[in-house]
C-alpha cells in the first residue's frame, strides 16, 4: 500500500544499488519512514472531520533519500548524497537520480555508526548540548589517574571505541538546518575549516548552504542511510525547495 501510494519506490522501478541495498538490510526503517510522511500528508489532507480521518493520500512529496558515505579509511571524502526521483512518466518508469551532493563530516572515533533510519525531528535552528571524546595519549592517561586516583574524579574519562577518551562538554547555540534521524545523531550545520573527514561527535556536520539545501530537499521520515566507502557517481543540482516559516519544522 505504501509503495502504490508513492512513499515507498514500487516494484520494479530503477533503484541505484546503493538504495537496494540499503532496503533489504533495513526494511523497518524504510517502512517507518514512510508511515511518518503518510501520518503529515494525512494531516493536510484529512481535516473535515471523522469522516475523513481514515483517508489515505497519495504522497504529496517526491520520494527522497540521503546517502552518508563515510570516509572509512578511504581517500574518497566523507559526502551527504540526496537522491530523488524524476516526475512521473508511467507506472514503474521513474528512475532515481542525484539531486545533491556535498562534502560532510562524521563522528571521530567511529561515532556515526552504519545504518539506516528515518529522520524524526527537524529545526530550523537549535542549541546542540553532549559531550565531545577527546582521545587520550598515554602519558595523559597516566597523569589522570595520578591526579585522580578514585572513581569520580574531576576528568571523566573511559575507554569508548578502543581508545581512551575524556568527555569534553559542548552546549552549541544556533545550529541551523537539523534533521535528527538516529537519537542524539543528526543531519546540520557546524562551522568548519575544512570538511570531508572525521570531526564531529557523532553527528553528520555539512556547510552552512548545503545544510540549508539538505534540509529543504528532506522532510520528516526521509530515510538515512549512513555506510562506509562507497563511492558515489556525480549528479546534476537541484533549487530549493520552501521552508516552513518558525524555528521548527
Amino acid at each position: 500500500m505504501l509503495s502504490d501510494l508513492g512513499y515507498l519506490p514500487q516494484p520494479g522501478q530503477h533503484r541505484p544499488p546503493a538504495l537496494i541495498r540499503a532496503m533489504r538490510e533495513h526494511p523497518s526503517a524504510f517502512i517507518r519512514g514512510a508511515s511518518v510522511q503518510l501520518t503529515a500528508a494525512q494531516k493536510l489532507d484529512c481535516f473535515a472531520g471523522a469522516e475523513q480521518s481514515e483517508c489515505l493520500p497519495a504522497d504529496p512529496w517526491p520520494f527522497t533519500w540521503v546517502q552518508v558515505d563515510k570516509h572509512a579509511g578511504t581517500v574518497a571524502p566523507e559526502t551527504v548524497t540526496v537522491w530523488g526521483m524524476d516526475p512521473v512518466t508511467g507506472m514503474g518508469n521513474e528512475r532515481f537520480h542525484i539531486v545533491y551532493r556535498t562534502q560532510a563530516n562524521t563522528g571521530v572515533l567511529h561515532s556515526t555508526p552504519d545504518g539506516s533510519w528515518p529522520i524524526y525531528q527537524r529545526y530550523r535552528v537549535t542549541t546542540m548540548q553532549g559531550a565531545f571524546p577527546v582521545p587520550l595519549p598515554a602519558v595523559a592517561l597516566l597523569a589522570i589517574s595520578m591526579s585522580n586516583p578514585k572513581p569520580g574524579g574531576a576528568e571523566k574519562v573511559s575507554f569508548w571505541h578502543g581508545a581512551w577518551v575524556r568527555w569534553k562538554p559542548y552546549d552549541d547555540r544556533d545550529i541551523k538546518w537539523v534533521s535528527y534521524f538516529d537519537g542524539g545523531r543528526a543531519l546540520h550545520f557546524f562551522p568548519r575549516a575544512r570538511y570531508g573527514f572525521p570531526q564531529s561527535a557523532g553527528c553528520v556536520e555539512m556547510p552552512l548552504s548545503a545544510a540549508h539545501m539538505v534540509y529543504c530537499l528532506t522532510r520528516m521520515g526521509t530515510v538515512v542511510t549512513v555506510a562506509a566507502g562507497r563511492a558515489v557517481m556525480s549528479g546534476r543540482p537541484a533549487g530549493l525547495a520552501k521552508v516552513q516559516d518558525g524555528s521548527r519544522a
